[in-house]
């Protein structure tokens, strides 16, 4: 991701598209707690961030020759994303 430091319409793109999957992630999250589905002292936006940064890091690493790429971001996905112990 070299469009990172250098202005342009490709980067100003890159940066809108982000933090509107973010901001989705975000609300997902806040759904999730409000139905009871992660813990009420989650936050939403720092899982948003979490689960982003697993999901980025999973994509770089699918070039890899390392085979448990998927299972580990899979495994991270889910450890993080664990439902409070009440729901049924």
């Amino acid at each position: 991701m070299e469009f990172d430091n250098r202005p342009s319409p490709v980067r100003d793109a890159i940066a809108h598209t982000t933090d509107r999957w973010l901001t989705h992630l975000t609300h997902l999250a806040m759904d999730a707690v409000e139905a009871g589905d992660l813990p009420p002292d989650t936050g939403p936006a720092q899982i948003a961030f979490e689960l982003n940064g697993i999901a980025m890091v999973a994509n770089q690493a699918s070039s890899s020759t390392t085979p448990p790429t998927t299972a580990c971001a899979a495994a991270a996905t889910e450890d993080r994303a664990k439902p409070t112990s009440s729901t049924s």
